[in-house]
């Protein structure tokens, strides 16, 4: 009877249970699932992840071109036809450019284009020599030039604003360091404001300016240079206008995180976008004939720039482990040049 009883129970027992081959292949195929859900869930972190990365680049890349294209199309806006003075000759030095390094404007010419080329003179980033471009124009806000100058120095290191003009602030505002264009009948020259008397409304233009734009003992491209010879010397009716003087270039100090600059006259650069690898220039010339030019002589006859931008991703590809890039190449006209006579 016991004996019988107990086999019983043994096969009971052995009939709800799992053999170890059944175990193995429910456990194999637990783990195949959860292998391919761990594989699909991957795959779904690094496409989304790619496409992070990748619209973070490409906002970059609008960002450079849009601020860019901006300032190229409003370029020149009342800008005197051939550029404005700069000193030049004897008794002159060189006039700094806004930019990486220790540069200088072109002085060939005597004259500040509103376009000025910058071949090669950017930094190098990943074995490319990239470009650098100075842009100048009236500041479209300014309405400093609403009523002629009161008083100017002989030797032009001062002006007298009309007392109608508040200067202290609003958009007829002047700060240390902004650049003014000083224009008559005779022509056209720029000076940096070095110092503002706002009870006075008087403004200064002293030497040593950080540009090097007041030169009082240059031979030409002077404020002086504005008054009729008389005798006595004197300036016809002269009125001031505020200009932007800006600068574009690539920042590679830090090699793994390279930026595009933006400089306005001597202020310090500020930065428009992160991971910026390349910045090329080339322009269209007025003659119709002459178009992609890296480089020219003859700035005035600019009429089209055309840009490439290129810029690379923050993070690596967790697939690849390299960097998304994408470039885009853009042509600007500069429409306040376009319609003009080339000389």
């Amino acid at each position: 009877m016991c004996h019988h009883t107990s086999n019983s129970s043994d096969r009971r027992v052995g009939a709800s249970g799992y053999s170890l081959v059944e175990l193995m292949v429910s456990m194999g195929l637990t783990l195949g699932m959860l292998a391919a859900a761990f594989a699909l869930f991957d795959g779904m972190m690094t496409v989304s992840d790619a496409a992070v990365t990748i619209a973070e680049m490409n906002q970059n890349l609008r960002a450079t071109v849009n601020v860019i294209s901006r300032d190229l199309t409003v370029a020149g806006a009342e800008i005197p036809i051939g550029g404005i003075a700069i000193p030049g000759g004897s008794g002159s030095g060189p006039v700094t450019r806004p930019g990486p390094g220790a540069l200088t404007f072109p002085v060939s010419s005597g004259v500040l284009s509103v376009i000025t080329p910058g071949y090669s003179l950017g930094p190098t980033v990943g074995n490319l020599p990239s470009d650098i471009i100075t842009i100048l124009m009236i500041d479209p806000l300014s309405q400093l030039d609403e009523y002629p100058l009161t008083d100017l120095t002989p030797s032009g290191s001062q002006i007298e604003v009309d007392s109608r003009t508040d200067i202290s602030g609003g958009a007829s505002q002047v700060v240390i360091g902004d650049i003014l264009m000083i224009s008559n009948n005779r022509g056209a020259t720029l000076g940096m404001v070095t110092n503002v008397n706002y009870h006075t409304n008087k403004i200064n233009f002293a030497s040593s300016d950080p540009l090097n734009l007041n030169q009082p003992s240059a031979s030409h491209g002077r404020i002086a240079d504005l008054q009729d010879p008389g005798p006595p010397a004197s300036y016809p009716p002269t009125v001031a206008k505020k200009l932007t003087l800006t600068t574009y270039f690539l920042d590679n100090s830090n090699s793994s995180r390279p930026m595009m600059m933006r400089q306005i006259g001597a202020a310090p650069a500020n930065p428009v976008a992160l991971y910026i690898t390349a910045l090329q220039f080339s322009y269209d010339l007025s003659d119709g004939v002459t178009v992609n030019q890296r480089d020219t002589t003859t700035p005035n006859e600019i009429r089209k720039v055309n840009l490439l931008v290129s810029a690379r991703s923050e993070a690596r590809s967790r697939r690849s482990g390299q960097y998304f890039a994408n470039s885009i190449f853009t042509s600007v006209t500069i429409r306040n040049l376009a319609y003009r006579d080339k000389y």
